[in-house]
């Protein structure tokens, strides 16, 4: 068993997942992702970068949805880039101390971008 996904991305032909780019795959598969959230919701979602293989302008509109959805269900979105980082409504920031994951809490994005280097 298992799930065949085809997608038809843009004006290309329908072409199987594990026949597109990164970038399509992850669109692809949020779609799934929010088509199934919206037929039967859950209460929260966790996603671990998912805008990594996204360009800008796609990686902006994954995180507009994100946060539009976020008035009925919570996310906890993980990301590197400035782009879905402006769209969080909260940040908390994680780093490395000593080999150990070190919470710092509940950040603006200014002070993020001081800490650490954002793409």
């Amino acid at each position: 068993g298992g799930l065949l996904i085809k997608v038809k991305p843009g004006d290309k032909r329908m072409l199987h997942l594990n026949a597109l780019s990164g970038g399509e795959k992850s669109i692809a598969s949020l779609a799934f992702i929010f088509a199934l959230q919206a037929y039967e919701p859950s209460p929260f979602y966790v996603l671990d970068e998912i805008d990594m293989f996204l360009d800008e302008k796609n990686a902006e509109r994954v995180a507009k949805i994100i946060s539009q959805r976020a008035s009925t269900a919570q996310f906890i979105v993980v990301s590197l880039r400035r782009i879905t980082l402006k769209h969080a409504h909260h940040i908390y920031g994680v780093t490395m101390s000593n080999g150990n994951s070190v919470m710092i809490g509940n950040v603006n994005l200014k002070e993020v971008e001081e800490m650490v280097e954002i793409k």
